[in-house]
């Protein structure tokens, strides 16, 4: 059985499933952002290898 049918179906007999819905968005909104930093520093690195190797 997937983890969310266990999570959040008793979860949506307490509180309105619109109420899970948008908590779930806004949860979401911090990871992408944290992910959003790791990949712009990732690419920042690339680019100043990328700098340092021309002459």
């Amino acid at each position: 059985m997937p983890l969310g049918m266990l999570v959040f179906a008793p979860l949506a007999d307490v509180i309105p499933i619109s109420w899970v819905f948008i908590a779930g968005g806004l949860l979401t909104l911090p990871v992408a952002w944290y992910v959003r930093m790791l990949s712009r520093r990732d690419m920042s690195a690339v680019a100043g290898a990328v700098d340092m190797a021309r002459p």
